[in-house]
């Protein structure tokens, strides 16, 4: 198999069944250069460290998010009480290529000192070092987030996508997939949660998919928490 064929097959791997937008501000030679020159070096030398490469972003989500129905007789319009302020909640999450994920909701938005707890909790108990693969978030390049990684290289190191490239993350899907069952799954109040040792879960894909969960994700949720199904 070529390098090109290598490196699409494994940046695409949540690519079946989507339809993909590409920002008009992408480059095209420089994603391609990331595809077959880049990326085939990272896994290279990851697997010449034994390490394990992660895709890792973050999505915003209010309470709006399940849409809002109801009927009433004909000819009557329908009125529906909706809350006028939202809570915003926040998702961080990693995904590897064998579908292994770790994630966190907090309330408001990611910064760079939850971006560093959600890096301490991810190396945590980790067994071998970890490439995490990030988009150009300003958070992701924030000094203090530069300063914190110094000193942990044997542990973990930041690999980033050519600018205006969401389609080869594969944890975009992710957030997709997540989005869309807030929106169209159904709804439940029941507070059920499990917590795991440490802080820290890697469960796969499967597990964790909001299509397969009635329970929703409250911002005390921590890292590693699954909801049960």
């Amino acid at each position: 198999m070529s390098a090109k064929n290598q490196s699409s097959s494994a940046c695409g791997m949540a690519l079946a069944g989507y339809c993909v937008k590409r920002a008009l501000e992408q480059n095209p030679e420089v994603v391609r250069q990331w595809l077959e020159q880049d990326y085939p070096r990272l896994r290279a030398q990851a697997a010449q460290e034994g390490a394990v490469i992660y895709w890792g972003d973050e999505t915003a989500v209010k309470e709006d998010a399940h849409w809002v129905r109801g009927y009433a007789p004909r000819g009557q319009t329908p009125v529906l009480a909706v809350p006028a302020r939202w809570t915003t909640l926040s998702m961080i999450s990693a995904i590897s290529p064998q579908g292994k994920v770790a994630f966190q909701i907090v309330e408001g938005s990611i910064d760079a000192e939850r971006f560093i707890t959600f890096l301490t909790a991810l190396i945590q108990d980790a067994p071998q070092k970890i490439y995490l693969v990030v988009d150009n978030l300003r958070v992701h390049h924030a000094k203090v987030v530069t300063a914190w990684l110094a000193d942990k290289k044997d542990r973990i190191e930041l690999a980033f996508l050519p600018p205006y490239a969401p389609e080869s993350n594969p944890d975009e899907y992710l957030n997709r997939d997540f989005k869309t069952a807030l929106r169209t799954g159904a709804v439940s109040t029941a507070p059920s949660v499990e917590f795991a040792k440490n802080g820290l879960l890697l469960t796969t894909m499967e597990t964790v998919s909001c299509k397969q969960s009635s329970t929703p994700l409250s911002a005390s949720t921590p890292l590693g928490t699954k909801t049960k199904s």
